[in-house]
């Protein structure tokens, strides 16, 4: 994964509008807004320790924090603390001043992290689903594959049904946010690489989850033809095996 992600962009420039989706869209996210925060005059030890372990941490702002002696030591462990234990972490700031604070920190988050501005992509669809993709890897340029599985109580066996979307079947689907918390359900992972050596990330969800979601792909406009074909297969085949205990997996191919 891409642990660190840094937003940039002048002034009036609505980075809010990107995280307010990102906390909508994506589980475990906590908040540091660095306007309110900065008149806080402590971090609570609970405080602190939840910034820690939360799966994804966003900084709005970070700069003004700087301006508070009281907390910018603890901002600094938090992120030193989740630098350590590669856990994610998306920042909003000048670049102008992450170019010219010069602390060993912030030096080492514009040496590891993915860069975005602004100024030069301003619609959140598309930065969001860029930031996606480059936390998990994704190879947008490869097939996306989903099939059904079935529970037989000692795990999870393979049915008949198995199709494969090419990129330009399923890549429409990266500006839809509900495609982002579709996966988000189904809490993509690496568990195996196929036989040429390839890692995927997979995920699974129960398909009376999964097929809410389905319908309203099969619903959009901008979708191929073939897409919504295959994604009425992978529905017709759950009905066909009498709604028992059935999962849809999710594989996508991880960049290299």
């Amino acid at each position: 994964m891409k642990d660190v992600i840094i937003i940039t962009g002048e002034s009036g420039i609505d980075k809010s509008a990107l995280i307010n989706v990102y906390l909508d869209v994506f589980q475990g996210c906590l908040l540091i807004d660095g306007k309110e925060v900065f008149n806080s005059s402590i971090l609570t030890p609970t405080q602190i320790a939840e910034y820690k372990e939360c799966s994804r941490l966003i900084i709005d702002d970070l700069f003004l924090l700087t301006l508070n002696s009281s907390i910018w030591g603890n901002i600094l462990e938090i992120l030193e603390y989740r630098f350590y234990y590669s856990k994610f972490m998306l920042i909003t700031g000048d670049l102008a001043q992450f170019t010219t604070y010069r602390t060993g920190t912030i030096k080492k988050l514009l040496t590891t992290a993915q860069l975005y501005d602004m100024n030069i992509e301003r619609e959140v669809s598309k930065l969001v689903a860029q930031i996606y993709l480059a936390e998990n890897h994704i190879d947008r340029s490869r097939p996306m594959k989903l099939y059904l599985m079935e529970n037989e109580g000692s795990g999870l066996s393979c049915t008949d049904t198995e199709l494969d979307f090419l990129p330009e079947e399923w890549n429409e689907l990266l500006q839809e946010m509900l495609f982002f918390k579709f996966l988000e359900v189904g809490e993509l992972q690496s568990l195996a690489c196929d036989e040429d050596g390839n890692d995927f990330l997979s995920g699974f969800l129960p398909f009376t989850q999964a097929e809410e979601y389905l319908q309203k792909f099969k619903e959009l406009n901008n979708l191929p033809a073939t897409t919504k074909e295959k994604l009425n297969t992978v529905i017709e085949s759950w009905n066909s095996l009498n709604k028992r205990k059935i999962y849809l997996g999710i594989d996508f191919y991880k960049r290299k």
